[in-house]
């Protein structure tokens, strides 16, 4: 793999893959902490796959539940299941140690409560294979409640594509999925992993191998939906409203822990520094739901710095009412979820453009290619 800088922007292009074999192996890595109601139907859902050629490799990260009896009896009904223990040390930790036993030219990430559609890997490797260029594929997840029924949440917006290290540099903020809707070439994988997890598993450790992998390689995205996203009380990292200081606290906590990985991949990739204001964005949101619900007045420079464009407008109408109202109207947006519901009627009118650029035979994907940088990848 080689990489040369491009000369506009003083960036360097992406690393030039090797061709992938017609029938890859392909590896699928599950980490698992005290999911046995849910792993059985993760590996199931994999051992359902129309691509047979896959070995599915699980780290058990000191389960005190049935997990590990649940993955064994799978063990031995499959030689493509194969069960690693380790002691509790975080998911970070575990994902490291999957990737260290795998053996696949492809990596496709799984999480232990999630489901992979049966035409995933099939569709994958098809991807890499007609994009030879692409390192990261991704694709959206359909939103399950703990007992696998369908939440009636879609998408909320259509995932990004391209090359899209300058917008990670600079913003906006490109839109990926949750962990089990990524996948990676090995020669990528290879250089995102092992994850720094010390901070990892204090962080969001999916962006860290998203972003990681954004750094090194063009993205594409598929449109169908392959995968299922399972929301229940235990998810470390999901669908949060935000209505409590500890609920912000802890979501604190994990983006600035991967703004700060972030930050390691952008110096290891591309020897650059990630603007200051992208890192706002990302933990905006939470500085000023934090100070709405204290009751703490900020000024519009601090505003300012925190949000931009309409939400920007919105946050300083929300600031300028007195505390006791500005409370009450935030917790009623967030338990209401204006700020998802906004977002998926965003997604449904992109969706339906581009539905509709395809029935006339044109390809619009407008708020995409204001994110990745235009560039001749040959």
């Amino acid at each position: 793999m080689t990489r040369s800088t491009l000369p506009d922007s003083g960036l360097v292009r992406p690393f030039s893959l090797g061709p992938l074999p017609e029938r890859p192996l392909v590896s699928v890595l599950v980490t698992n902490y005290n999911y046995g109601r849910y792993v059985g139907a993760a590996i199931q859902s994999v051992l359902a796959q129309t691509y047979p050629h896959f070995e599915i490799v699980i780290c058990d990260d000191g389960s005190t539940d049935d997990s590990c009896e649940v993955i064994e009896s799978w063990c031995r009904k499959d030689p493509r299941v194969r069960l690693i223990r380790q002691a509790n040390l975080g998911q970070g930790s575990a994902m490291n140690t999957t990737f260290s036993a795998a053996k696949g030219g492809v990596i496709v990430l799984l999480d232990a409560d999630d489901l992979a559609h049966e035409q995933r890997l099939e569709l994958t490797v098809r991807v890499f294979h007609q994009h030879p260029e692409t390192g990261m594929v991704t694709h959206p997840l359909r939103i399950l409640d703990q007992e696998g029924r369908p939440c009636g949440r879609d998408p909320e917006e259509p995932l990004d594509e391209g090359w899209l290290a300058p917008a990670l540099l600079r913003g906006p903020e490109p839109v990926f999925p949750p962990t089990s809707g990524i996948a990676l070439r090995m020669e990528i994988a290879k250089r995102v992993y092992p994850m720094p997890w010390p901070r990892v598993s204090f962080a969001d450790w999916n962006w860290a191998v998203r972003e990681g992998a954004a750094f090194l390689a063009p993205v594409r995205a598929i449109d169908d939906t392959l995968g299922s996203y399972r929301l229940h009380g235990s998810n470390v990292f999901g669908h949060c409203r935000f209505t409590t200081l500890k609920d912000i606290d802890r979501r604190y906590g994990e983006l600035e822990g991967a703004i700060k990985v972030r930050q390691i991949y952008a110096q290891r990739f591309l020897g650059a520094e990630v603007n200051e204001q992208v890192c706002n964005d990302v933990i905006g949101v939470l500085v000023l739901s934090r100070a709405a619900l204290c009751g703490k007045r900020l000024s519009q420079s601090e505003i300012s710095r925190y949000s931009h464009g309409k939400s920007r407008w919105i946050w300083s109408l929300l600031f300028f009412l007195p505390s006791w109202w500005r409370k009450q109207i935030y917790l009623w947006g967030r338990r209401t979820q204006i700020p998802w519901k906004a977002r998926r009627l965003k997604g449904q009118a992109v969706r339906f453009l581009e539905s509709l650029g395809g029935t006339l035979g044109v390809q619009w994907k407008p708020w995409r290619r204001v994110r990745q940088e235009r560039m001749n990848l040959q």
